[in-house]
């Protein structure tokens, strides 16, 4: 039972964090940086 737990919740965290707008937010801050450092 706590294999089952672990594995659902696993996938779950992953899946969550890799389709959130991390990857919208990281491009975000680069470019924002990249004017900002001339």
């Amino acid at each position: 039972m706590s294999t089952d737990d672990i594995k659902q919740q696993s996938p779950d965290s992953t899946e969550i964090f890799r389709m959130p707008s991390a990857d919208a937010t990281v491009p975000d801050l680069m470019a924002q940086q990249k004017p900002a450092h001339p």
